[in-house]
């Protein structure tokens, strides 16, 4: 007599009908990731800090400098608008120039450390200085990564912008504080406009952060204009594909450079900066004066 075959239990049977899912691939996970799983995130920011660190041994003997007398006076002791902290002097700030310059929001910044340190010495203005130029040393470190460079060359990058001598005077000399001011809000709008650059952040979320950040450089030195044109500079660098829809979506920040730029230009004029007559230099000498 033959015997019937066994029926498989549910269990076997519901386990031929649904195979177990493949393993995940551990490479899929980013190498970033996993570091900050593991806590060497902490560990990978190890030598841009070292890199930060000799930056303010290098000008932390610019502590014990004082003023000079190459605009520190104009801009700072002799200011009208600096004489009080009210709000009229501040209204004064924004709607005036200082020898033709118009950078409101770095004089306000000389103006609030005169109100509360004052002017016998000069540590604070200098203190301030270098502690700007290493947040723009972060920044650019942070903007070379996402450029796509690897962390050695973002931080070879980082320590050039850092030590390099052209740097000095942006930070040793306190009226250059338009410098460094200008210098963090335009590398920290680069750094917002990178995501979106890459895709990984929308077009409105983008300008969000960089036209108030923008402003902000703009108020601090008009060289600030320039950002669009940086901006175009990281499409290519990004490999997005050339298209005047890339000049277009700058529109904005084109509208906020040609306004300051012109701005600036008015002051200028007051100043009597862009007298045409040719008195004391020639338009070639004065080309070689800009550049």
């Amino acid at each position: 007599m033959a015997t019937r075959p066994t029926r498989p239990t549910p269990q076997k049977a519901t386990a031929a009908k649904s195979p177990q899912p493949a393993p995940r691939k551990t490479a899929a996970v980013p190498a970033a990731t996993q570091q900050s799983q593991t806590g060497g995130g902490l560990i990978s920011y190890l030598p841009i800090g070292v890199v930060m660190f000799m930056t303010f041994l290098l000008y932390q003997q610019t502590f014990g400098f004082g003023f000079v007398n190459w605009d520190d006076e104009v801009n700072i002791h002799d200011n009208p608008n600096l004489i009080l902290f009210n709000l009229e002097a501040i209204k004064g700030i924004f709607t005036s120039h200082v020898i033709g310059n118009y950078n409101p929001l770095t004089i306000l910044t000389f103006a609030i450390e005169k109100h509360y340190f004052g002017l016998e010495s000069a540590y604070s203005f200098h203190l301030i200085n270098v502690v700007l130029h290493m947040l723009v040393v972060w920044l650019v470190y942070r903007v070379a990564l996402g450029l796509g460079l690897e962390t050695l060359f973002a931080i070879c990058v980082a320590a050039l912008f850092a030590w390099h001598p052209m740097r000095a005077e942006s930070v040793a000399w306190v009226t250059e504080r338009k410098d460094v001011l200008f210098a963090t809000f335009f590398f920290w709008a680069l750094l917002a406009y990178i995501p979106y650059a890459k895709g990984q952040r929308s077009y409105g979320r983008m300008l969000l952060v960089v036209i108030p950040v923008f402003i902000l450089s703009l108020l601090s030195k008009i060289q600030a204009v320039t950002l669009p044109l940086a901006m175009l500079c990281v499409d290519y660098l990004l490999r997005r594909p050339l298209h005047f829809r890339l000049v277009i979506e700058k529109i904005p920040l084109f509208a906020l450079s040609l306004f300051f730029g012109l701005l600036g230009v008015y002051f200028l004029g007051q100043q009597e900066s862009l007298d045409a007559s040719g008195k004391l230099y020639s338009m070639g000498g004065r080309l070689l004066i800009g550049a």
